[in-house]
């Protein structure tokens, strides 16, 4: 147990989070988003030190006191911590608007899970925002004119760190794939029933298949967000999990380039923090090469779930994505 966090990291932090309350400017913050098992908080962890801002882990989350707004809305109640997956045109309202803003501005009661905190960026300024669970809300960030880091993983991948044996996600493959999960997220969210029937997309909820809700699941949460989003959109920076692990220098590189225009990073610091593992996994990836921690999920699923993804890349056609899914298989073929 690393003590320092436990017994001076906890009142450190929401002594500095009350002292820097409103001092950060909003033009400056940066969201980082993506899927379960994508890289965001490995991601949230390298660019907070290396561009020196204060870190929120996952502000949405139910047992966070960063949001105060109706509890009543369809995505946060804290009875029973029950969440389910926001979609930003049921979301969006006054309060929420409210809420998120303070935010951007640092005056935020910080993220629920402060492991995932380095006491270094604490005393740090602006912000930098850390989202799963929160795709849906891409198009508002946007629009919202925050700069935002979307890291995108091959659903291959991400389907095998939910079920490989030893990777400590057990407990979120087991909500991923309940089929409870995404009735209730869309039981609450008319408006996304609404346009899936209009696209003539559904849920499978089939209990001994439940990895093809996962697998639906991610395709939706790509999906609508880049038919509401520009193609060239300034705000936004779409990022491939694979590229930012085999090429750590030209990915943080680009990635700095778009958060930080002015400012100038040295080569070592990068690749210190792009080397640095964090997350749930990081023990099950030790002694992994790079290129089998990006592309070794073909060993950990089935033909049929293979298929499957194959199946839905074809049902979904993301066309805005198309891009970064060919470069993940050149990245796979060896094309750094």
């Amino acid at each position: 147990m690393n003590l320092d966090r436990k017994i001076i990291g906890t009142p450190l932090f929401s002594l500095v989070d009350q002292y820097l309350s409103k001092s950060a400017d909003k033009n400056n913050a940066v969201v980082v988003c993506g899927f379960w098992r994508s890289g965001t908080t490995f991601l949230m962890q390298a660019l907070g030190e290396l561009t020196h801002r204060r870190t929120f882990y996952e502000p949405f989350h139910a047992l966070s006191k960063s949001f105060d707004f109706d509890l009543e809305d369809p995505y946060i109640t804290k009875k029973g911590h029950t969440q389910v997956y926001p979609y930003w045109k049921e979301i969006v309202s006054e309060d929420f608007a409210r809420s998120f803003d303070q935010l951007l501005i640092g005056a935020s009661s910080s993220e629920w899970v402060r492991r995932h905190r380095k006491l270094k960026t604490t005393f740090y300024t602006d912000v930098l925002a850390k989202f799963v669970r929160s795709n849906l809300m891409i198009p508002y960030f946007v629009q919202s004119n925050v700069k935002t880091i979307w890291i995108i993983r091959h659903p291959g991948g991400v389907l095998s760190s939910l079920i490989r044996p030893g990777s400590n996600a057990e407990m979120l493959w087991q909500r991923l794939s309940s089929s409870s999960y995404y009735k209730k997220t869309l039981d609450n969210q008319p408006k996304l029933v609404n346009e899936m029937r209009a696209l003539g997309l559904w849920f499978n909820y089939v209990g001994d298949e439940a990895y093809k809700n996962v697998i639906d699941f991610y395709f939706l949460t790509h999906f609508l967000p880049f038919r509401e989003i520009k193609k060239d959109e300034p705000n936004m920076l779409v990022m491939p999990y694979e590229e930012i692990v085999l090429d750590p220098l030209t990915s943080f590189n680009r990635m700095l380039g778009f958060t930080d225009p002015d400012k100038s990073f040295l080569e070592n610091e990068i690749l210190k923090m792009a080397k640095k593992p964090s997350g749930v996994t990081k023990d099950a990836r030790k002694g992994s090469s790079e290129h089998l921690k990006c592309f070794g999920w073909k060993n950990d699923l089935s033909e049929e779930m293979d298929h499957y993804i194959t199946s839905c890349y074809e049902k979904y056609r993301i066309e805005a994505l198309d891009h970064v899914l060919a470069r993940i298989e050149e990245l796979k073929n060896g094309h750094v």
